[in-house]
């Protein structure tokens, strides 16, 4: 079935996957036709894909429809599964095994615009690696040698044509001159993100995954992949075949591990109890099934005579009358003070002071991750920044 009239309307063919016909699919076709409009799936880009992946089968059943004239600014559109989607973005941590992960698959396409965006990038989502300083350890000789360069910084703010480009090449020479220094004096670690499939990222709440359940996971993936991309009926549906057993396979497993695992957590505590009382309740407290994630209201609640109640009429009750008096309480507004002021907010136009920029330097809470540029907040409280910190160019 095709969304355009062949010898009228003038669109690439569309790369099809799916060939199946239903009603539902002639109805959209016809649609698109006599709207002037068409799928891009398979039009653009070069990862075309089922949609819905599923052991009942796979299909294209989610588009992305554009109208003709609007084709051109389309410059690629993927399909991207939701096995690609959680290993590109090491996301498996936070995938529940016990909830089915999504059947649909994600369309993602790229538009050219003809007006500038400004965007602000961040270099360190392609990084493999970065440098991990020793932030409590910063040497008093730190910056000692480059007080020139920080008052050439700040004359030049003061005496250039200060405009927002030429403030953005002085702070940009100020942090290379930090990040130079931070090389040169500090003790750091290089610290490399691992972009292989390990099990640290699926260990980290998943405390009972294995070496062997990681091999199941990527065998479930790689069929995955294969039954997509099989041309051959016969060979898709063998893939199928496989899929639906290997899928069989690493839910059982993944089950079997979770039982393993709180199994000997039970027995390590019934033996903690015997022997070593103050260690079985620090196990204890560290032992839970998602509770700091449960949020229900609790089920009961004190009467005015003192007795514990589990009804639940009597608990929404309870509720309901705390909230009224918290939210209504008893007396008059009419007695309060009337505010008389007369400050109609002038004073947050006032320049800010030298003294407001060292209270904010030294509020800066350390041990917080750095912002784009880099910069820990335990360098930036460094005296000898102060200078530059507090330069205010007459923009």
């Amino acid at each position: 079935m095709d969304d355009y009239i062949a010898g009228v309307d003038t669109i690439p063919e569309r790369n099809v996957v799916d060939f199946k016909r239903n009603a539902h699919g002639e109805l959209l076709c016809e649609y698109l036709i006599n709207s002037n409009c068409c799928i891009l799936n398979g039009r653009k880009g070069v990862k075309n894909n089922y949609t819905y992946i599923s052991q009942l089968g796979s299909s294209v059943v989610d588009y992305c429809l554009i109208p003709y004239e609007l084709l051109d600014i389309f410059e690629q559109c993927d399909v991207i599964t939701m096995s690609e989607l959680i290993e590109k973005h090491d996301i498996f941590e936070y995938v529940d095994p016990l909830v089915s992960k999504p059947d649909h698959s994600m369309l993602l396409w790229n538009v050219k615009v003809e007006k500038c965006v400004s965007e602000a990038s961040n270099d360190n989502g392609n990084k493999s690696e970065y440098n991990k300083f020793n932030l409590k350890n910063i040497p008093n000789s730190f910056l000692a040698d480059h007080l020139r360069d920080i008052e050439e910084l700040i004359l030049s703010l003061e005496l250039n044509n200060v405009n927002q480009n030429n403030l953005d090449i002085v702070y940009q020479n100020f942090v290379n001159l930090l990040k130079n220094e931070m090389l040169e004096k500090m003790d750091y670690k290089v610290i490399k993100v691992s972009l292989g499939l390990n099990n640290k990222k699926r260990r980290m709440k998943k405390p009972w995954w294995s070496d062997h359940l990681t091999i199941l996971w990527n065998d479930v993936c790689a069929i995955e992949k294969e039954m997509l991309k099989s041309k051959s009926d016969t060979r898709k549906r063998q893939c199928r075949q496989e899929f639906i057993c290997k899928r069989k396979l690493f839910d059982r497993e993944t089950q079997r591990s979770k039982r393993r695992y709180w199994r000997d957590q039970l027995n390590e505590i019934d033996n903690l109890e015997s022997t070593n009382q103050t260690e079985f309740w620090k196990k204890i407290g560290r032992v839970g099934v998602g509770e700091e994630r449960r949020k229900a209201i609790p089920m009961s609640v004190q009467l005015p005579d003192g007795s514990i109640s589990h009804d639940r009429d009597a608990v929404l009750n309870e509720w309901k009358r705390s909230f009224c008096s918290l939210l209504n309480p008893e007396g008059s507004i009419d007695n309060l003070p009337t505010d008389t002021s007369t400050d109609n907010g002038a004073t947050m136009n006032y320049d800010i002071t030298h003294e407001e920029v060292k209270r904010a330097v030294i509020s800066l809470k350390v041990n917080k991750a750095v912002g784009v540029d880099e910069i820990p907040s335990e360098v930036l409280k460094n005296p000898c920044l102060l200078n530059f910190l507090l330069s205010k160019p007459d923009v």
